[in-house]
């Protein structure tokens, strides 16, 4: 936590929290930080030590706050990979696909507690506290709190992190986007098999385009076939192109492209590894979940 001296600078103070017992293990070091915060402080706001800011970010981040137009805010993050080959990059579209789904209307806009500010009037009136003392994430938790307390986070897209990440292998990759899913799965379950759902459809479809393409110009049904089958792959390519000029660093679009067409691939491997949603090992422990993401045993990880 940082807090502020009297003559303005910053004033760091490292916060042990020890050994987590009823919660998981970054919600005990948060609620541990917030308990030592100045009394006075107005907003809290949380950053992973693993990401990268840019100049600003803090003022950019807690603008809409100043402003009164919004009580808790999140940013979130672009992956910057080093090594451009396809598991490294999909991560990189993965990520690009969930900040672009929050600017959706009928989605949650989730904060991400890797960048979001919570005021403290709002962190007390929600019980944020209390949920964060026995639950498994800190964020997904959040969100649902929000969602039932008929409140809004506000997306802040000028106050975007970077997270970089040398490289990773496809199986790095998928664990990373199953525990992605898991949380889903506990919190908003109904959305986690809308999503399922939805990557398995457009799946199928960019598998059968080209079979649909062969048996259209083998039969001459090319209307009925080989039409919709094309142009689904253009609106398809035309995604795959927009993403990749949306993104800081996409590297090649050769393999932006094939990075994106596996990201449906192990999105759905991941999301059929969460069908068992109980049981949830992250860092050193493993947690027994219940309803909400209210933890009932935690264990260390073998």
């Amino acid at each position: 936590i940082e807090q502020r001296r009297l003559d303005g600078g910053v004033l760091p103070q490292v916060v042990v929290a020890g050994k987590t017992k009823t919660c998981g293990q970054k919600n005990y070091n948060l609620l541990a930080a917030i308990r030592e915060s100045a009394p006075d402080s107005e907003v809290f706001v949380f950053f992973d030590s693993t990401h990268v800011v840019p100049t600003q970010h803090m003022r950019n981040l807690l603008a809409p706050v100043a402003r009164g137009e919004a009580e808790t805010v999140t940013g979130y993050h672009h992956v910057w990979p080093k090594q451009k080959n396809v598991p490294t990059v999909g991560r990189a579209v993965t990520v690009l696909m969930m900040y672009m789904l929050q600017e959706l209307p009928f989605v949650v806009t989730q904060p991400w507690g890797g960048n979001m500010a919570i005021t403290r009037k709002a962190f007390t009136e929600l019980g944020v506290g209390d949920m964060w003392t026995e639950n498994l994430v800190d964020d997904v938790s959040l969100a649902l709190l929000l969602k039932e307390k008929k409140r809004d986070a506000m997306t802040v897209i000028e106050a975007s992190e970077i997270t970089e990440i040398e490289s990773i292998t496809f199986r790095e990759w998928a664990e990373w986007l199953r525990r992605q899913w898991v949380y889903l799965h506990i919190y908003f379950p109904d959305l986690w098999l809308l999503s399922g759902l939805g990557f398995f459809m457009i799946l199928l479809a960019t598998l059968f385009a080209p079979v649909f393409i062969v048996w259209g110009a083998a039969t001459g049904a090319f209307a009925s076939l080989m039409l919709p089958a094309l142009a689904y792959l253009g609106v398809l390519f035309a995604c795959f192109f927009f993403a990749w000029r949306s993104h800081p660093w996409p590297g090649n679009f050769v393999v932006w492209c094939a990075a994106s067409m596996a990201t449906m691939l192990v999105g759905i491997i991941a999301h059929a590894g969460t069908w068992r949603k109980s049981h949830v090992c992250w860092r050193h422990y493993c947690y027994d979940v219940g309803p909400k993401g209210k933890v009932l045993g935690i264990h260390a990880k073998e």
